[in-house]
């Protein structure tokens, strides 16, 4: 924040220009920056102000968008099965597998979802290309692992029970066949999960950590989440040999369904607010968001796009939240509750309106969301009575803003299309609240706050 202070017009009294030229969410060590009392689907990461991810139609390979059911099951993950034609080329069809275990192919007639297989729980599924260039997708949880090629159908394999706990490394399968023990296949065969064949086995692991909850595929490493600790496990020598090395840990409870590679690092969630694993340390981020999960029965999502980590859980009163991450600068904000968020073929997409929808930059929000950037109570670092004449915002794009004394409040929808915007008042007062909500592609750089106030009072 910044005074300047200008010529006193009578004896008594003298004009600021306080100046704030950044912005931030909750709490700042940055003493030029304007904090938010609220905010939500409001991007800080590099103090501008600009609004955070929105959503815009996922579509087909034809260009047009999905039609869906309104109504669907909570999904567990949206999917492609693909097949191999003769001539080499690819054949996607869409599917999805509920939480609750039921594999669904879309119908491209119907426009509707039609069962492929029903399962006793939960499952989950991961494509993997074997080293024919055939693309299979893998289930992999509560009924073991079996495999999908629309050419073969369902192919069971010899693991009759597992956890939903399932990631490629390169060439090769790896999964939680039990809470200590982890599978994974022969290379180049990710399909050859049996332990009778060549090159593919079990690792047993210890449990001082408690249960596996993760495994993320991480450069040229498998990263193994338990309850309490991490661990890297990384192939060595033969197809047999593996290194396992212990992660320093020393932090909360870890919850499964939340780690996502995003860049270089991988995000998660604890049951004290979120951590970042950078290949090397572990670290608590973003600190100052209300990251307070429930420690039981918690159901999480997770999913990255476009350098973003998305994150959504049921916080201390069993309200899903989601949060939204920048991977770079680890600096995160509140954002809308994306139903059956997921990943699908490097986009973050979400049901919604009846279609699928990818969550992305510079598109608008749902129905009924906002991007908005609240400070309560504010006294523009000035004690006392003053009156603000004017306050000036930097930027581009279309905002509405609304500033209230607590007696009575002004509301302006201002332009940015020369570099700035002016909203004119007066409005006298000790505390003031400011509300800045921004349109699709406004951003914000700084705001000026012109005020009177009697000579003498800082």
């Amino acid at each position: 924040m910044l005074r300047r202070e200008k010529s006193a017009f009578c004896a008594d009294m003298q004009k600021d220009i306080i100046v704030y030229n950044s912005f931030a969410l909750f709490e700042s060590d940055n003493k030029g920056a304007l904090v938010a009392s609220e905010s939500k689907n409001c991007d800080c990461h590099d103090g501008v102000l600009r609004g955070g991810l929105g959503c815009t139609y996922y579509l087909r390979a034809d260009g047009t968008p999905y039609v869906l059911p309104k109504s669907m099951p909570d999904v567990e993950a949206y999917l492609y099965y693909t097949q191999k034609n003769d001539d080499g080329s690819y054949t996607d069809q869409l599917g999805c597998v509920t939480r609750t275990g039921t594999a669904f192919t879309y119908s491209e007639e119907e426009l509707t979802f039609k069962g492929l297989q029903g399962f006793w729980g939960r499952m989950k599924p991961i494509n993997i290309i074997d080293g024919d260039g055939v693309i299979r997708t893998a289930f992999v949880g509560h009924d073991g692992v079996m495999f999908y090629t629309k050419a073969e159908g369902i192919t069971r394999t010899e693991i009759k029970s597992a956890m939903p706990i399932v990631c490629q490394l390169k060439d090769r399968l790896f999964f939680a066949l039990e809470p200590f023990t982890i599978g994974y296949s022969a290379p180049l065969e990710p399909k050859s999960v049996s332990e009778s064949v060549d090159d593919s086995g079990r690792i047993s692991l210890p449990r001082e950590a408690g249960k596996i909850v993760g495994l993320v595929a991480f450069g040229d490493s498998v990263i193994i989440f338990y309850e309490f600790g991490i661990s890297k496990l990384t192939p060595a020598g033969s197809a047999r040999e593996f290194q396992v090395e212990t992660v320093v840990y020393g932090g909360a409870f870890i919850f499964q369904d939340t780690m996502c590679a995003c860049g270089n690092k991988i995000f998660f969630l604890t049951r004290t607010g979120m951590c970042v694993y950078d290949g090397k340390s572990v670290r608590e981020v973003c600190r100052n968001l209300p990251i307070f999960p429930k420690e039981e029965n918690q159901k999480c999502k997770s999913a990255v796009s476009d350098g973003y980590y998305l994150l959504q859980f049921y916080n201390a009163e069993n309200q899903k939240t989601d949060i939204t991450v920048h991977g770079e600068s680890e600096q995160g904000y509140i954002s809308f509750v994306a139903k059956d968020l997921c990943n699908l073929r490097g986009h973050s997409i979400m049901h919604y309106n009846a279609s699928l929808y990818a969550l992305r930059e510079n598109c608008d929000l749902p129905s009924g969301e906002q991007r908005s950037f609240v400070v309560k109570d504010y006294n523009f670092s000035v004690e006392g009575m003053k009156t603000i004449k004017r306050i000036r915002f930097v930027g581009s794009g279309n905002i509405t803003v609304e500033i209230s004394n607590g007696l009575r409040k002004k509301q302006a929808v201002l332009v940015i299309d020369k570099g700035f915007a002016d909203m004119r008042l007066p409005m006298r007062g000790e505390n003031f609240s400011l509300s800045i909500c921004l349109e699709t592609g406004a951003i914000v750089r700084s705001v000026e706050v012109e005020l009177v106030r009697l000579k003498g009072v800082k």
